[in-house]
């Protein structure tokens, strides 16, 4: 996620007050500024919580020391969205594969976001399957179908250099 040229991002991380492994740091520019996860099951216990609870931890300094969005025109042409699905070593995390996209700055691609991902038959052990949805737009002229193929096969080729990731049969 980026907010005014700051990105958002996640890591698995343990916190005593948070459930082991359904817990993540929050942090703005490589730096921590919060926690985000399932309360640890004794202290729902302790507080007599009937349902799981979830719950965050902001720096306030740091959210509030953003700079305000900034109006941008809205474009009249529309974006064009492909899908990729990728087959890659489980142990890479997905934040490492976003966050290497955002900053190759691949031209006219607007976002990119995880839909799915998978583990199991089909897909060898000691990898999984991410299924990525691309959002590309240009604000001068109509993408064609050949503007997006060229997106797409860039890429690829980043998340093949970056991860040595095989697109998924």
């Amino acid at each position: 996620m980026h907010a005014n040229g700051k990105e958002c991002s996640y890591e698995k991380a343990e916190h005593s007050a948070l459930h082991p492994g359904q817990s993540a740091r929050i942090l703005l520019n490589g730096k921590a500024i919060g926690w985000l996860g399932k309360l640890h099951p004794k202290w729902q216990q302790h507080y007599d919580l009937p349902k799981s609870t979830y719950l965050f931890e902001l720096d306030a300094s740091a959210v509030l020391s953003r700079q305000l969005p900034a109006y941008q025109e809205v474009s009249k042409l529309l974006p064009v969205r492909r899908d990729i699905a990728i087959v890659l070593d489980e142990n890479i995390a997905v934040e490492t594969v976003l966050s290497a996209i955002r900053k190759a700055n691949i031209p006219l691609v607007l976002d990119v976001a995880l839909f799915d991902l998978y583990q199991g038959k089909g897909i060898p052990d000691n990898k999984k399957s991410l299924a990525l949805s691309v959002l590309m737009h240009d604000t001068q002229k109509t993408l064609t179908d050949s503007d997006a193929d060229i997106v797409m096969t860039n890429l690829q080729q980043l998340l093949a250099n970056n991860f040595d990731a095989a697109l998924r049969n």
